[in-house]
C-alpha cells in the first residue's frame, strides 16, 4: 500500500517530509446531520441520491420510505449501497418502484433513469443484498408499492 511506500521512504531517507500550512484562526466543525438530510428524496437526480448514500453510508445510512398503498403501511429502509442504471432515461414516474422481485429493485427519479439499492437494512433486520432482501420480501402486489416523499416524523 501507498503508506507502507511512504513510510519506508521517511525513514530511509529517499524522500523529504513537506509540511503542510497550518490554518489560522478556529478550524470549522462539519454540520450536523439531521434525519431530514437523510431521507431520498425522489424528486433529486439519480446521481445527487446515489451520493447521498454514498456520504451517509454505514452510519446514519440513506433512508426510503416504501408505502403500500393498499394498506397504507410505510416502511424505512435504510440503504446502504447504490448504483445507478447505466441504460437511456426513461418516463417512470418520479419514486415509481422498479423491481423483478428477485435480482433488482430501485426506483426512478426525476432524472427518468433508476437508482438501483445494492445493500439494505429493513427495520429490526440485519443488512442484507437486494437479492437476499427480495428473496425473504413478498412482492406479489408491487404495483401498490412506491415511494413516498414526505414523512412526518
Amino acid at each position: 500500500p501507498l503508506v507502507v511506500k511512504t513510510a519506508k521512504a521517511l525513514f530511509d531517507g529517499s524522500v523529504q517530509a513537506t509540511p503542510q500550512p497550518v490554518p489560522e484562526g478556529p478550524i470549522p466543525e462539519a454540520p450536523k446531520i439531521f434525519k431530514k438530510d437523510c431521507i431520498l428524496d425522489f424528486a433529486k437526480t439519480a446521481e445527487e441520491l446515489h451520493r447521498q448514500v454514498k456520504a451517509l453510508s454505514p452510519y446514519p445510512a440513506a433512508i426510503a420510505y416504501l408505502h403500500n398503498a393498499e394498506t397504507g403501511d410505510t416502511t424505512p429502509i435504510k440503504v446502504l449501497e447504490s448504483r445507478i442504471s447505466t441504460e437511456n432515461p426513461k418516463s417512470y414516474e418520479q419514486g415509481s418502484l422498479i423491481s423483478d422481485g428477485k435480482h433488482f429493485f430501485g426506483m426512478a427519479c426525476t432524472d427518468g433513469r433508476i437508482l438501483y439499492f445494492e445493500k439494505v437494512q429493513l427495520p429490526g433486520k440485519k443488512a442484507l443484498t437486494i437479492d437476499d432482501c427480495l428473496r425473504g420480501l413478498r412482492m406479489e402486489n408491487r404495483n401498490m408499492l412506491s415511494f413516498s416523499k414526505v414523512i412526518n416524523n
